[in-house]
């Protein structure tokens, strides 16, 4: 601290540094007074920078909303889809098959288990064509049925598609292994790949009728549905 006293003149300040707990100014006597201490001048004020988030375009999210589930719904297939209990066929530990391995047909123990699974590559080829038909113009003029169109066949394509491979796995072990039939169940990417057709057939479906993207469209939806 030092001494702000006006010893002088109202211009001039005695200056004196003042012994930390000191009554009076060793200089000039004044009585030092709580409004007349300062801060010591080597302590500097730490400064506390907020992190800023990146913001979300929102606009942008709710202009391109299709073609963002339409890539969700493709990165998805190359998680595992469903899972084969192998000690059901003699080995142990268990095999996770992904939707681009279903797609393409599943080989087991050096054969061909599983042959191309069509209704798992509609999974994949049917976003890729909403994707072309939200930026290609001469395909506008369809754009409207399939906002809620593609959702739809997605779902209905993942159903046979489990439906397909279960029963190719069932055949194969029948055949080869002499069981009656594999242990398949479907795991994260087959219930991710649902649950991401069913909310991009909401949004659609809300777009269709010429409905905002917004919590109050959804639940007059509901409203209206009971």
């Amino acid at each position: 601290m030092i001494c702000k006293i006006s010893c002088f003149s109202a211009e001039e300040r005695c200056g004196t540094s003042l012994p930390e707990g000191a009554k009076n100014c060793p200089n000039c006597g004044a009585a030092v007074k709580s409004s007349e201490q300062v801060p010591n001048q080597d302590t500097k004020p730490t400064s506390v920078q907020s992190v800023q988030l990146p913001k979300v375009n929102k606009e942008f999210v709710l202009r391109n909303i299709n073609a963002i589930l339409a890539v969700i719904s493709v990165v998805l297939m190359f998680l595992p889809m469903f899972v084969i209990n192998c000690s059901a066929l003699g080995y142990s530990g268990k095999l996770s098959e992904s939707g681009f391995a279903v797609a393409s047909g599943v080989k087991f123990s050096n054969y061909s288990a599983t042959s191309v699974n069509f209704f798992a590559w509609l999974m994949i080829l049917i976003p890729i064509f909403s994707i072309l038909v939200n930026y290609i113009k001469p395909l506008y003029s369809i754009k409207k049925i399939t906002l809620f169109a593609v959702p739809l066949v997605c779902i209905i394509s993942l159903f046979l598609a489990k439906s397909n491979f279960v029963s190719s796995m069932n055949a194969f072990v029948s055949s080869t292994l002499g069981l009656v039939d594999a242990s398949i169940s479907p795991v994260l990417g087959f219930w991710l790949y649902l649950v991401c057709s069913l909310v991009w057939l909401l949004v659609g479906y809300l777009q269709y009728k010429n409905m905002p993207l917004t919590k109050d469209s959804v639940v007059n939806l509901i409203n209206q549905k009971k």
